[in-house]
């Protein structure tokens, strides 16, 4: 069931370190195992889930930790003894979204790592879903990063996801402002750089010429109703894509160009208000013009 999530990334299995027992122990099954040989492939694939959300800059270890996954983790095998401190904690509307998502089987894995002495592994990346697993009392579908030491740069996606305290609250504050809505004009300076991350794909061309039917319709003045249907066809394209072949960069340019489609929905419908509202103001206008009486003529003299 949960493979249709990933694609072809392979068939899940609950999280087993190599060379345990089928049954590992509390203390075998999370101790750090250094022969994980390194995995290219998973290595990419959680870069193009990330890249969307965190600079690149911030993403550099992820070829010096050894990958597994993505694969199902028990809940008590995960650190949530700080959750209190997560913004996600604070944000339940976002974590409903989650469980809706992952009752649905429409949810990406998220990021674990594993440093040589922690019991338990740290969630990088996806504490709303992580949340909204333990919720629903689920164990966690995740990409699992096993580093050799510590402390090192994923504290700083980790970070990222917690409330700042005490003498940081107005720091807090500022961070933790809503973002500004997403919109049409945004999006679509945010669309070519998306598609551009898949230049040595195959599919590259099929997104680029997308695009350029979305982008010739809109420069001849095509309606946003005709904008919303070529905006949701391209997204429906692109989850093809990603079906094909597993990279969660496809499925980042579908949720965009889904994201598109409503938007240019929205103000199809607010056009047809404003044009229906317009036409009853007219109307109501020429209701109130005074109506001019008919005289009769007076009567004409008779000659005879």
């Amino acid at each position: 069931m949960v493979d249709r999530i990933v694609g072809k990334l392979g068939k899940l299995a609950p999280y087993r370190p190599e060379g345990s027992s089928p049954q590992p122990t509390r203390d075998n099954s999370m101790i750090y195992n250094s022969k994980f040989a390194k995995n290219k492939a998973v290595e990419q694939k959680v870069k193009e889930q990330l890249l969307g959300d965190f600079d690149e800059k911030d993403l550099n270890w992820i070829d010096d930790a050894k990958w597994q996954g993505p694969r199902e983790v028990p809940l008590k095998d995960i650190d949530f003894s700080n959750e209190k401190s997560w913004r996600a904690s604070h944000e339940q509307e976002k974590v409903e979204k989650r469980k809706k998502k992952i009752k649905n089987n429409d949810i990406k894995p998220i990021l674990l790592v594993k440093t040589p002495k922690n019991k338990k592994f740290i969630i990088i990346d996806g504490h709303h879903r992580a949340l909204a697993y333990k919720e629903l009392d689920k164990p966690v579908l995740a990409w699992i990063g096993h580093v050799d030491r510590e402390d090192g740069p994923w504290d700083t996606l980790h970070n990222k996801q917690h409330e700042v305290q005490d003498a940081d609250k107005k720091t807090a504050a500022a961070s933790s402002k809503v973002k500004k809505p997403e919109t049409i004009e945004s999006i679509n300076q945010k669309l070519p750089k998306h598609i551009n991350n898949l230049m040595n794909w195959s599919q590259y061309n099929d997104l680029i010429s997308n695009y350029r039917t979305y982008v010739n319709a809109k420069n001849n003045g095509a309606t946003d109703d005709e904008l919303a249907r070529i905006s949701f066809d391209n997204g429906d394209r692109a989850h093809s894509f990603f079906n094909y072949t597993g990279r969660y960069a496809f499925m980042n340019i579908r949720n965009k160009w889904n994201l598109l489609g409503s938007l240019h929905h929205q103000q199809h419908a607010k056009n047809q208000q404003a044009a229906a509202e317009a036409t009853a103001a007219t109307i109501e206008q020429q209701n109130k013009r005074p109506q001019r009486s008919k005289q009769t003529p007076p009567d004409t003299p008779t000659l005879f």
